[in-house]
């Protein structure tokens, strides 16, 4: 437990950098309490009066009475030259009096775009226009009013004096901001009450007054208990008087306020923000009350909210953000949490019965204790009204710890999209080197989505970096494809090819197959492991020791594949004995011996490949001569044209180099 201030009067104390995590503040007075770059985490605020002390308080209010007097000042200025020069007897005389009324006309039209639309960019844009207007009116009326006395020299008299400088004083009072105008009693009415709109929208937190709002925190802030840069995470304010307190950042740090407990605080709204959570007036609503009943909330940032216990049945969340936030026993059910980020979010005793969690992001998230009897894995029905309802059976519910089991299971699979995907080897190479680094990961499914797209499912262990292991899947295929020189063209991978793929994937030193389907016409691959695959026009599948009819040229390409894939990478300016076989291998794949001679050369280049793997000595290097030597006894009867013959050729000192031996 931290150090005890509870009930103290910590008035003006200065706590500034100071350790304080798991301090004791209830019910203290810390109004005017330094506590930037402070570490808080865990500190009890409950019931604390935060805010300013009494000199403070009497400053800014002699503050604001001066920023009024200098506004109506403006004010009266700006009506002295418009009232004594536009409308004087000789201007109207010598100009018209049309220079004067656009002069109403633009202060009256700025007056209501200000009402209307604050203190915002498009209202500037309005008032822009509106200037241009009114300069280009007051001129044509001026040329073609000059010295012609057009209109009443008596308008210029009393009344016209009053109506503009009621409006002059209400602009130049809106411009000095709210909270201005109020102390010194500027006694223009149109003055007052448009002081008083804007102020009362800016507390409800319109963002079109949201200028206005943020000059009145800060200057609100002034003098208050000071929080900037202190860490508050898990930190408690509940019922904790919090105005003139500010939460912006310090020079040094960033105020952190992950999982801050705000239920119940009071004044947190005249707090200053800075850039946290509740800089957003309905987030402020919903940390302090803990309802967002039916709310919508979509696309909102709740990084590290603290919604312990909050009311959140049927609220929009799609696309919102609750990485790290905590959500203990909140309702949540019939919410809409379709796509939302909540990595590391505490779901714990969280009810989420008839929720939407379709794509949601659940990370390193804690769904302990869940109280779920069914959800829905689609925010939009089908064409026949199926959201894909967990249980399918409708009349069946989960009880207490299923939705827990299916969805942290579902929590630990990544899929990937691997596109244009036309070499089973490639995909097959590529998998088996994903293991070397993920060696407990597991292959699920393989599914076609176009004629050359695959998206590849993956069960991984708990924390494991998903983005990782998308990122290394990628990559690999890639380096594969770019090794071979594939060209890209679109043909539909055949089943076939497919079926040996896997077969060679199930061979693996360290097999990681659970359950594989494949789909292209009539043709389904299906294989698990200690399951047959064969081939045909219906489902490849069977029970029993790992066989294939008609597959022992794959299984052999498999292991050769194996084999290359487990040969180090390769270092500059060093022999690349992995590039050679891997284009040999291809090479005689394709090549026109019978699939006996085939199978053959594959075992060479699947010895040499192994060779490469141990230390040289001369039983190695002797071992790799001879299968050179029965590689081109294999090849001896193919044309000089054939490109596995030319392949040889280029390959063959690379061997001998890696292996420190004379050129063959």
């Amino acid at each position: 437990m931290g150090r005890d201030f509870s009930g103290q009067n910590l008035r003006g104390r200065n706590f500034r950098g100071q350790d304080l995590r798991g301090a004791i503040f209830v019910n203290a007075d810390i109004r005017g309490a330094n506590f930037t770059d402070a570490e808080l985490q865990g500190a009890d605020f409950t019931g604390a009066i935060a805010g300013l002390q009494k000199r403070w308080a009497i400053g800014q209010s002699v503050l604001a009475f001066g920023l009024s007097l200098a506004s109506n000042f403006v004010a009266i200025i700006f009506n002295v030259v418009i009232t004594r020069y536009l409308f004087q007897e000789d201007t109207i005389k010598e100009i018209s009096i049309v220079p004067g009324i656009f002069i109403i006309l633009y202060l009256l039209g700025i007056l209501l775009v200000l009402a209307k639309e604050g203190f915002t960019t498009r209202s500037f844009s309005i008032v822009s226009v509106l200037t241009v207007i009114t300069f280009a009116g007051a001129v044509v009326g001026a040329f073609v009013g000059a010295g012609s006395g057009v209109g009443s020299v008596a308008f210029a008299g009393a009344g016209v004096d009053a109506f503009v400088f009621v409006f002059a004083v209400a602009i130049a009072g809106a411009g000095a901001g709210a909270g201005a105008f109020g102390v010194a009693g500027a006694g223009a009415g149109a003055s007052l009450i448009l002081g008083l709109y804007v102020n009362w929208r800016a507390g409800k937190g319109d963002e079109k007054f949201a200028l206005i709002r943020s000059f009145r925190l800060v200057f609100g802030s002034l003098g208050g208990t000071s929080f900037k840069g202190a860490n508050l995470t898990a930190a408690n304010f509940a019922q904790a008087k919090l105005k003139s307190a500010t939460f912006a950042n310090s020079r040094n740090c960033q105020t952190t306020l992950t999982r801050t407990n705000w239920k119940d605080s009071k004044k947190l709204d005249q707090a200053r923000p800075g850039n946290s959570l509740f800089s957003n007036f309905k987030v402020l609503q919903l940390l302090t009350t803990g309802q967002g009943i039916n709310q919508d909330f979509s696309q909102f940032n709740l990084r590290g909210a603290n919604l312990d216990s909050a009311q959140l049945n049927g609220a929009n969340l799609k696309n919102a953000d609750l990485t790290q936030a905590s959500l203990r026993q909140a309702d949540l059910q019939n919410a809409n949490l379709t796509e939302l980020q909540a990595v590391g979010t505490n779901f714990t005793k969280a009810y989420l019965t008839g929720a939407c969690l379709e794509a949601w992001n659940i990370d390193q998230a804690n769904l302990s204790d869940i109280d779920c009897a069914f959800y829905f894995l689609r925010e939009t029905p089908d064409a026949k009204g199926n959201r894909d309802r967990r249980p399918h059976d409708p009349d069946r519910t989960y009880e207490l710890g299923d939705a827990e089991k299916m969805l942290t299971e579902a929590r630990n699979v990544v899929e990937v999209l691997l596109k244009q995907c036309t070499n089973a080897k490639d995909l097959a190479q590529s998998l088996q080197r994903l293991t070397e680094t993920y060696p407990e990961s597991i292959l699920q499914k393989l599914e076609r989505k176009d004629n050359s797209d695959f998206l590849v499912t993956l069960t991984v262990p708990p924390d494991t970096d998903k983005a990782n292991v998308e990122t290394l899947l990628h990559t690999a295929y890639d380096e594969i494809r770019a090794l071979r020189g594939e060209v890209k063209d679109l043909h539909t991978l055949r089943a076939v090819d497919l079926k040996d793929a896997l077969l060679a994937i199930a061979h693996h030193p360290k097999p990681f197959i659970q359950t594989i389907q494949q789909t292209t016409g009539d043709h389904t691959v299906t294989t698990q492991e200690n399951q047959n695959i064969s081939a045909g026009s219906g489902s490849f599948i069977n029970t029993g020791t790992l066989n294939a009819t008609n597959s022992t040229l794959g299984i052999i390409s498999g292991n050769a594949t194996t084999s290359i894939g487990q040969l180090p990478t390769p270092i500059a300016n060093e022999p690349d004995l992995k590039t050679a076989l891997t284009d040999l291998q291809t090479a005689i794949e394709s090549s026109s011996l019978s699939d006996d001679d085939k199978a053959e050369a594959l075992e060479q280049v699947k010895s040499i490949a192994e060779a490469g793997n141990t230390p040289k000595d001369n039983a190695i290097q002797k071992g790799v001569k001879t299968a050179m030597k029965m590689l081109k006894g294999t090849i001896a009867d193919l044309p000089a044209t054939e490109d596995l013959v030319k392949v040889m050729i280029k390959i063959a000192p690379i061997v001998a180099a890696f292996f420190g031996m004379p050129a063959m």
